[in-house]
Protein backbone atom coordinates (compact mmCIF):
# COMPACT_ATOMS: atom_id res chain seq x y z
CA UNK A 1 0.00 0.00 0.00
CA UNK A 2 1.37 3.47 -0.92
CA UNK A 3 1.88 6.29 2.13
CA UNK A 4 -0.79 8.43 0.18
CA UNK A 5 -3.21 6.20 0.55
CA UNK A 6 -2.58 5.45 4.20
CA UNK A 7 -2.37 9.14 4.63
CA UNK A 8 -5.61 9.45 3.19
CA UNK A 9 -7.34 6.48 5.26
CA UNK A 10 -5.96 8.64 8.41
CA UNK A 11 -7.71 11.44 7.29
CA UNK A 12 -10.98 9.64 6.96
CA UNK A 13 -10.50 7.46 10.05
CA UNK A 14 -7.96 8.98 12.66
CA UNK A 15 -10.69 8.67 15.51
CA UNK A 16 -10.54 4.98 14.62
CA UNK A 17 -6.77 4.59 13.60
CA UNK A 18 -5.21 6.78 16.30
CA UNK A 19 -7.69 8.93 18.50
CA UNK A 20 -11.20 9.86 18.97
CA UNK A 21 -10.01 12.80 20.30
CA UNK A 22 -8.06 14.57 17.12
CA UNK A 23 -9.18 17.43 14.31
CA UNK A 24 -7.77 17.19 11.27
CA UNK A 25 -5.77 20.51 10.87
CA UNK A 26 -3.64 19.89 8.07
CA UNK A 27 -2.15 18.09 5.72
CA UNK A 28 0.67 17.63 3.44
CA UNK A 29 1.36 21.13 5.06
CA UNK A 30 4.92 22.43 3.67
CA UNK A 31 7.29 24.43 5.55
CA UNK A 32 11.06 25.42 5.28
CA UNK A 33 12.94 21.95 4.98
CA UNK A 34 10.17 19.70 3.98
CA UNK A 35 6.47 19.11 4.37
CA UNK A 36 4.50 17.15 7.12
CA UNK A 37 2.10 14.43 6.02
CA UNK A 38 -1.31 15.04 8.77
CA UNK A 39 -1.00 17.37 11.66
CA UNK A 40 -3.80 17.09 14.28
CA UNK A 41 -4.98 18.99 17.30
CA UNK A 42 -5.99 17.26 20.15
CA UNK A 43 -8.38 18.47 22.55
CA UNK A 44 -5.95 20.17 24.72
CA UNK A 45 -5.17 22.51 21.63
CA UNK A 46 -2.08 20.37 21.41
CA UNK A 47 -0.99 19.96 17.43
CA UNK A 48 -0.19 16.49 17.09
CA UNK A 49 2.56 15.61 13.89
CA UNK A 50 2.02 12.34 12.06
CA UNK A 51 4.62 11.07 9.57
CA UNK A 52 4.03 7.75 7.40
CA UNK A 53 5.76 4.76 6.68
CA UNK A 54 4.19 2.39 4.54
CA UNK A 55 7.17 0.11 5.31
CA UNK A 56 9.35 -1.44 8.66
CA UNK A 57 10.85 1.46 10.37
CA UNK A 58 14.34 1.87 10.17
CA UNK A 59 16.58 3.99 11.57
CA UNK A 60 17.19 6.12 8.48
CA UNK A 61 13.40 7.12 8.89
CA UNK A 62 13.86 8.04 12.42
CA UNK A 63 17.02 9.85 11.70
CA UNK A 64 14.98 11.95 8.84
CA UNK A 65 12.21 12.78 11.83
CA UNK A 66 15.10 14.13 13.93
CA UNK A 67 16.39 16.26 11.58
CA UNK A 68 13.26 18.18 9.97
CA UNK A 69 11.45 18.43 13.85
CA UNK A 70 13.44 21.30 14.83
CA UNK A 71 12.25 23.40 11.66
CA UNK A 72 8.01 22.42 12.33
CA UNK A 73 8.81 23.60 16.15
CA UNK A 74 9.81 27.19 14.48
CA UNK A 75 6.99 27.04 12.74
CA UNK A 76 4.53 26.40 15.30
CA UNK A 77 6.74 28.00 17.88
CA UNK A 78 3.20 29.28 19.46
CA UNK A 79 2.24 25.62 20.07
CA UNK A 80 2.39 23.07 21.76
CA UNK A 81 3.85 20.03 19.49
CA UNK A 82 3.43 15.95 19.56
CA UNK A 83 5.36 14.35 16.99
CA UNK A 84 4.33 10.65 15.85
CA UNK A 85 5.12 8.33 13.49
CA UNK A 86 2.87 5.78 11.75
CA UNK A 87 3.86 2.50 9.84
CA UNK A 88 2.98 -1.03 9.77
CA UNK A 89 5.84 -2.59 11.59
CA UNK A 90 8.12 -0.85 14.16
CA UNK A 91 10.25 -3.45 15.69
CA UNK A 92 11.04 -3.60 19.28
CA UNK A 93 14.83 -1.85 19.24
CA UNK A 94 13.32 1.08 17.07
CA UNK A 95 10.56 1.87 19.65
CA UNK A 96 13.10 2.00 22.14
CA UNK A 97 15.28 4.53 19.91
CA UNK A 98 12.01 6.94 19.20
CA UNK A 99 11.24 6.83 23.11
CA UNK A 100 14.60 8.46 23.63
CA UNK A 101 13.77 11.16 21.40
CA UNK A 102 10.06 11.65 23.08
CA UNK A 103 8.48 10.38 19.74
CA UNK A 104 5.60 8.57 19.25
CA UNK A 105 4.56 6.07 17.95
CA UNK A 106 1.79 3.50 16.38
CA UNK A 107 1.56 0.09 14.98
CA UNK A 108 -1.06 -0.38 12.30
CA UNK A 109 -1.33 -3.57 10.16
CA UNK A 110 -1.46 -3.69 6.29
CA UNK A 111 -4.53 -5.98 7.01
CA UNK A 112 -6.18 -3.57 8.94
CA UNK A 113 -5.68 -0.91 6.59
CA UNK A 114 -6.84 -2.90 3.43
CA UNK A 115 -9.69 -3.69 5.20
CA UNK A 116 -10.90 0.41 5.41
CA UNK A 117 -9.42 0.71 1.97
CA UNK A 118 -11.83 -1.86 0.64
CA UNK A 119 -14.98 -0.61 2.40
CA UNK A 120 -14.55 2.65 0.77
CA UNK A 121 -13.53 1.43 -2.83
CA UNK A 122 -10.70 2.16 -4.79
CA UNK A 123 -12.34 4.63 -7.01
CA UNK A 124 -13.13 6.80 -4.42
CA UNK A 125 -10.10 6.58 -2.41
CA UNK A 126 -8.17 7.39 -5.52
CA UNK A 127 -10.53 10.37 -6.04
CA UNK A 128 -10.26 11.32 -2.30
CA UNK A 129 -6.31 11.18 -2.60
CA UNK A 130 -6.25 13.97 -5.54
CA UNK A 131 -8.76 16.36 -3.53
CA UNK A 132 -7.68 15.88 0.18
CA UNK A 133 -4.34 18.04 -0.46
CA UNK A 134 -5.96 20.90 -1.89
CA UNK A 135 -8.53 21.21 1.10
CA UNK A 136 -8.56 19.10 3.88
CA UNK A 137 -11.98 19.30 6.34
CA UNK A 138 -10.87 20.89 9.66
CA UNK A 139 -13.58 20.83 12.20
CA UNK A 140 -12.97 22.24 15.71
CA UNK A 141 -15.78 21.30 18.44
CA UNK A 142 -17.73 24.00 20.38
CA UNK A 143 -20.13 21.27 22.02
CA UNK A 144 -21.55 17.73 22.16
CA UNK A 145 -23.63 16.11 23.90
CA UNK A 146 -23.46 11.97 24.03
CA UNK A 147 -25.85 9.27 24.92
CA UNK A 148 -24.53 5.27 24.65
CA UNK A 149 -22.64 4.97 21.73
CA UNK A 150 -24.13 7.72 19.37
CA UNK A 151 -23.24 11.49 19.56
CA UNK A 152 -24.51 14.92 18.26
CA UNK A 153 -21.91 17.90 18.10
CA UNK A 154 -21.98 21.83 17.15
CA UNK A 155 -18.73 22.06 15.00
CA UNK A 156 -17.20 24.82 13.36
CA UNK A 157 -15.35 23.61 9.92
CA UNK A 158 -12.37 26.16 9.53
CA UNK A 159 -11.58 25.26 5.81
CA UNK A 160 -14.80 26.24 4.66
CA UNK A 161 -15.81 28.64 7.45
CA UNK A 162 -19.23 27.91 9.03
CA UNK A 163 -20.67 25.90 11.81
CA UNK A 164 -22.74 22.52 11.40
CA UNK A 165 -23.93 19.76 13.37
CA UNK A 166 -22.96 16.26 12.76
CA UNK A 167 -24.14 13.03 13.96
CA UNK A 168 -21.15 10.16 14.74
CA UNK A 169 -21.08 6.42 16.39
CA UNK A 170 -18.31 5.51 18.54
CA UNK A 171 -17.66 1.53 19.37
CA UNK A 172 -16.36 -0.31 22.15
CA UNK A 173 -12.54 0.86 21.57
CA UNK A 174 -13.97 4.51 21.03
CA UNK A 175 -13.30 4.82 17.49
CA UNK A 176 -15.77 7.66 15.63
CA UNK A 177 -17.79 6.05 12.81
CA UNK A 178 -17.73 8.32 10.27
CA UNK A 179 -19.68 6.33 7.45
CA UNK A 180 -23.43 5.46 6.97
CA UNK A 181 -22.69 1.24 5.60
CA UNK A 182 -21.28 -0.87 7.89
CA UNK A 183 -21.33 -4.84 8.72
CA UNK A 184 -24.04 -4.78 5.87
CA UNK A 185 -26.54 -2.39 6.97
CA UNK A 186 -27.43 1.44 6.87
CA UNK A 187 -26.82 3.66 10.16
CA UNK A 188 -29.90 3.16 12.29
CA UNK A 189 -29.95 4.34 16.02
CA UNK A 190 -33.55 4.32 18.09
CA UNK A 191 -35.71 6.76 17.61
CA UNK A 192 -35.94 7.68 21.51
CA UNK A 193 -32.61 7.86 21.78
CA UNK A 194 -32.63 10.81 18.69
CA UNK A 195 -34.90 12.29 20.28
CA UNK A 196 -33.55 12.70 23.88
CA UNK A 197 -30.13 13.50 22.04
CA UNK A 198 -31.73 16.37 20.14
CA UNK A 199 -33.78 17.56 22.91
CA UNK A 200 -30.91 17.86 25.49
CA UNK A 201 -29.11 19.87 22.33
CA UNK A 202 -31.62 22.36 21.70
CA UNK A 203 -31.81 22.98 25.09
CA UNK A 204 -28.05 23.41 25.23
CA UNK A 205 -28.39 26.16 22.80
CA UNK A 206 -26.80 23.72 19.54
CA UNK A 207 -29.53 24.85 17.70
CA UNK A 208 -29.15 28.56 18.06
CA UNK A 209 -29.15 30.96 15.17
CA UNK A 210 -25.90 32.18 15.99
CA UNK A 211 -24.39 29.02 14.72
CA UNK A 212 -26.80 29.22 11.58
CA UNK A 213 -25.03 28.57 7.82
CA UNK A 214 -27.34 30.36 6.14
CA UNK A 215 -29.87 32.67 8.73
CA UNK A 216 -30.97 34.94 6.46
CA UNK A 217 -31.86 32.57 3.92
CA UNK A 218 -35.23 30.35 3.93
CA UNK A 219 -35.36 26.64 4.25
CA UNK A 220 -37.15 24.47 1.66
CA UNK A 221 -38.67 21.56 4.02
CA UNK A 222 -40.52 18.39 2.19
CA UNK A 223 -42.37 16.58 4.91
CA UNK A 224 -43.95 13.40 4.12
CA UNK A 225 -46.32 14.12 6.91
CA UNK A 226 -47.71 17.22 5.24
CA UNK A 227 -47.82 15.33 1.38
CA UNK A 228 -50.33 13.52 -0.43
CA UNK A 229 -49.81 9.82 -1.32
CA UNK A 230 -48.10 10.93 -4.76
CA UNK A 231 -45.82 13.23 -3.85
CA UNK A 232 -45.52 11.39 -0.14
CA UNK A 233 -44.27 8.36 -2.34
CA UNK A 234 -42.09 10.03 -4.83
CA UNK A 235 -40.03 11.33 -1.63
CA UNK A 236 -39.76 7.89 0.21
CA UNK A 237 -38.35 6.58 -3.18
CA UNK A 238 -35.77 9.65 -3.06
CA UNK A 239 -34.76 8.61 0.65
CA UNK A 240 -34.82 4.68 0.86
CA UNK A 241 -33.64 2.30 -1.75
CA UNK A 242 -35.16 -0.63 -2.57
CA UNK A 243 -32.30 -2.85 -1.41
CA UNK A 244 -32.75 -5.11 1.62
CA UNK A 245 -30.89 -2.86 3.62
CA UNK A 246 -33.73 -0.31 3.91
CA UNK A 247 -36.83 -3.05 4.24
CA UNK A 248 -37.09 -2.17 7.68
CA UNK A 249 -38.18 1.58 7.07
CA UNK A 250 -40.29 0.30 4.33
CA UNK A 251 -42.15 -2.05 6.88
CA UNK A 252 -43.32 0.82 8.66
CA UNK A 253 -46.69 2.21 8.85
CA UNK A 254 -46.17 5.35 10.42
CA UNK A 255 -43.11 6.29 8.58
CA UNK A 256 -41.97 9.79 8.05
CA UNK A 257 -39.43 11.55 6.17
CA UNK A 258 -38.34 15.13 6.61
CA UNK A 259 -35.86 16.25 3.75
CA UNK A 260 -34.61 19.88 4.50
CA UNK A 261 -33.06 21.58 0.85
CA UNK A 262 -29.96 23.53 1.30
CA UNK A 263 -29.65 26.45 -0.80
CA UNK A 264 -27.12 25.49 -3.80
CA UNK A 265 -27.47 25.42 -7.34
CA UNK A 266 -27.14 21.69 -7.30
CA UNK A 267 -29.50 20.34 -4.67
CA UNK A 268 -28.62 19.19 -1.34
CA UNK A 269 -30.84 17.68 0.90
CA UNK A 270 -30.72 16.77 4.53
CA UNK A 271 -32.86 13.98 5.91
CA UNK A 272 -34.27 12.75 8.95
CA UNK A 273 -36.58 9.08 8.53
CA UNK A 274 -38.16 7.70 11.34
CA UNK A 275 -41.03 5.40 12.96
CA UNK A 276 -41.76 5.78 15.89
CA UNK A 277 -43.61 2.85 16.85
CA UNK A 278 -40.85 0.28 15.54
CA UNK A 279 -38.65 2.80 17.33
CA UNK A 280 -36.17 3.49 14.64
CA UNK A 281 -34.37 6.44 12.98
CA UNK A 282 -31.54 7.67 10.53
CA UNK A 283 -30.47 10.97 9.71
CA UNK A 284 -29.03 10.96 5.26
CA UNK A 285 -27.48 13.32 3.41
CA UNK A 286 -28.54 13.48 -0.72
CA UNK A 287 -27.39 15.11 -3.32
CA UNK A 288 -27.74 15.16 -7.08
CA UNK A 289 -24.40 16.37 -7.77
CA UNK A 290 -22.99 12.45 -9.51
CA UNK A 291 -19.45 14.03 -9.23
CA UNK A 292 -19.27 14.46 -5.61
CA UNK A 293 -16.53 11.76 -4.75
CA UNK A 294 -17.88 10.96 -1.44
CA UNK A 295 -21.66 8.84 -2.94
CA UNK A 296 -22.58 5.33 -2.94
CA UNK A 297 -23.05 4.56 -6.96
CA UNK A 298 -24.22 0.72 -5.82
CA UNK A 299 -27.79 2.08 -4.33
CA UNK A 300 -30.62 3.37 -6.43
CA UNK A 301 -32.69 6.17 -5.21
CA UNK A 302 -35.17 7.57 -7.44
CA UNK A 303 -35.24 10.89 -9.56
CA UNK A 304 -30.85 11.32 -9.57
CA UNK A 305 -30.40 11.14 -6.05
CA UNK A 306 -27.24 9.87 -4.36
CA UNK A 307 -26.69 8.88 -0.53
CA UNK A 308 -23.17 10.41 0.73
CA UNK A 309 -21.01 8.20 2.19
CA UNK A 310 -20.06 9.99 5.55
CA UNK A 311 -22.87 10.44 8.04
CA UNK A 312 -24.67 13.59 8.82
CA UNK A 313 -23.32 16.93 8.80
CA UNK A 314 -25.96 19.75 8.81
CA UNK A 315 -26.57 23.26 9.65
CA UNK A 316 -28.55 24.38 12.41
CA UNK A 317 -31.45 25.81 11.12
CA UNK A 318 -31.99 21.85 9.32
CA UNK A 319 -31.37 20.08 12.34
CA UNK A 320 -33.85 22.34 14.24
CA UNK A 321 -36.47 21.32 11.83
CA UNK A 322 -35.32 17.66 11.95
CA UNK A 323 -35.81 17.96 15.68
CA UNK A 324 -39.52 19.71 15.83
CA UNK A 325 -40.81 16.75 13.21
CA UNK A 326 -39.30 14.17 15.82
CA UNK A 327 -40.40 15.82 19.05
CA UNK A 328 -44.01 16.08 17.23
CA UNK A 329 -44.12 12.79 16.72
CA UNK A 330 -43.19 11.70 20.02
CA UNK A 331 -45.25 14.26 21.84
CA UNK A 332 -48.44 13.25 19.36
CA UNK A 333 -47.65 9.57 20.56
CA UNK A 334 -47.77 10.45 24.34
CA UNK A 335 -50.81 12.03 23.74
Amino acid sequence: MKESEIENLLTLFHEELISDKLTLHSQQEIFPGGRTDLIFEDVYGKLLVVEIKAKTINRKDIGQLIEYWPKVKEKYADKELRLMIIAPEIPYDRRAYLEQFDIEFKQISLAKLASLKAELGDDFLNKTSKTKKASSAVYKSINKIQKYQTSLSLKYREDLNYNCITWREYRENKSNRRFYYEQGEFWTIPAETAYEIMDQAHAQGLFASRYFRWPDKEIKILDSKQMGPKDKGRLFQETLTASPEDQIFHSCNDLRVIACVEPWAVEWRKVVILSTKNNIATFRSFTRDSAYNNIYKNYYFANGWFLDRAMLDADGKICLEHFKGIRDEFLSKQG
